[in-house]
C-alpha cells in the first residue's frame, strides 16, 4: 500500500485509484492522527484548483468606456475626498433627508411633551 501512496503523491494529479485508496486506508489504520491527516489530504486536493489562478498584473483590466461608469466614478470621487465633511453630508439628497428627520424629531418631542403636560395637569373646576 505504501508504494502505490508514494506513486500518488509523486505525480500532482489524483486519480480515482489513489482517491479510493486513501479513502480505503482511513478507519483502517490504529492511528487517530494518521486518520485526520489523510483525511484532509483528500479534502484538500479535492477542494484546490486545476489549474492556479493567473498572476494579476497592474493595470490587466480593461476599464469600461461608458458615460455611466464615468459618472460613476466622479460619485466615488465625492465620497472618497478628504473635505472634512463626514460621508453622509456629502450630497445634497443626503443633506435634505437628515434635516427633515431633524425637524420631524424636534416636532415630535414638542407634540409630546404637550400631551405629558395636558396629561399631567388637574382639570379646573
Amino acid at each position: 500500500k505504501s508504494d502505490q501512496s508514494q506513486d500518488c503523491s509523486k505525480d500532482n494529479t489524483i486519480d480515482l485509484c489513489c482517491f479510493c485508496l486513501l479513502l480505503g486506508s482511513l478507519g483502517q489504520t490504529k492511528n487517530l492522527l494518521v486518520d485526520k491527516m489523510l483525511g484532509r489530504a483528500v479534502v484538500r486536493r479535492l477542494s484546490s484548483l486545476a489549474e492556479p489562478l493567473p498572476k494579476i498584473t497592474h493595470g490587466s483590466y480593461r476599464v469600461p468606456n461608458s458615460t455611466g461608469y464615468k459618472k460613476l466614478m466622479e460619485r466615488q470621487n465625492l465620497f472618497c475626498r478628504e473635505d472634512g465633511t463626514l460621508v453622509w453630508q456629502k450630497s445634497g439628497g443626503d443633506s435634505i433627508l437628515y434635516n427633515g428627520t431633524i425637524v420631524f424629531a424636534v416636532v415630535g418631542t414638542i407634540l409630546n411633551v404637550g400631551v405629558l403636560w395636558k396629561l399631567i395637569s388637574p382639570p379646573k373646576n
